[in-house]
Order: structure tokens, then sequence, then C-alpha cells
């Protein structure tokens, strides 16, 4: 992948999408790390908070997640194959930095495609997954996210 490559980095629990973001590629790094930036602005789907409650009984029940769009912060995520936390680190939209989160997930895996699939699937993926593909022109559905293939590699 080369460096501002569109990279779609999604959560998977029991088979279904919570939430998808696409991210741009930033670089990988000699431990093997990649890092992945997301701005505001950016078109995504998330599990909706309810008010006066959480989103932990609709992501629990298999709501599908809804259309949303990135707000508020820059994020630098650094993640490897196999890990099973992500570092993340946030600036707000004027570049002031804000923190840093160690994000603990299911290990991360990362899906690599025959070229010749033209659409990947939330169903790649298995339970507690979060998966980090790689795409151009990420296409969002209602069932989570598409996205066609550009390079062998997702």
């Amino acid at each position: 992948m080369d460096p501002g490559d569109r990279v779609l980095l999604r959560s998977i629990y029991r088979g279904r999408v919570r939430w998808t973001w696409p991210h741009h590629f930033v670089g990988t790094h000699e431990t093997g790390r990649v890092g992945i930036y997301v701005q505001p602005g950016t078109r995504g789907k998330l599990m909706k908070r309810a008010l006066g409650s959480g989103y932990l009984e609709a992501w629990a029940r298999g709501d599908p997640p809804i259309d949303d769009v990135w707000e508020r912060s820059r994020v630098l995520r650094f993640m490897r194959e196999g890990d099973a936390h992500t570092i993340e680190l946030f600036w707000d939209e004027a570049w002031s930095f804000l923190g840093r989160y160690v994000n603990l997930q299911a290990p991360l895996r990362v899906h690599r495609a025959d070229t010749a699939r033209s659409q990947l699937r939330c169903e790649d993926a298995g339970p507690g997954e979060v998966v980090i593909g790689h795409c151009s022109q990420p296409r969002l559905s209602a069932s989570g996210a598409r996205c066609s293939v550009r390079r062998g590699v997702v």
C-alpha cells in the first residue's frame, strides 16, 4: 500500500458490522505496525447511543449500524495483525493534541482477498474481530461496509 491509499476499518461482532470507517494508510513501521488516519467529515457507520442509555443493548441485539459522519477529532491509529490492541492518538480540528488511547479488542485480522473478487462482505470476518481492509471507493450499505478491492490486500 502507498501513503494516502484508502483502507476500511470495521468492527464485527457475531458476524455483523458494528461500526466501519474509511481511513487513509499512513505507513508501516519496522515493527510491522501500520498507521491509519481518519479525519472529520469522513462518512461511516456506527451504533448510535439512545438518549438515556448506551449502545451496548443495540450492539448485543444485532441492531444495524446507522450512517454517521466522523466529527471533532483527527485520529491516527497504530495496529498490527494479531495484536489485541490499537494505539490511538487524537487531535482536534486545529491540530491541538487531545490525548492518546489504548483500545483493547479481539486480535486484529487483516483480510487478504483474491483480486478477482469485486466486493468484500461483512461475513468475511469472524465474531468479535476488528478488520482492516484495503479498498478504493468504499461504499456503505445498510448491512455494513462493502468496498471494491483495488489491490490484493484486504
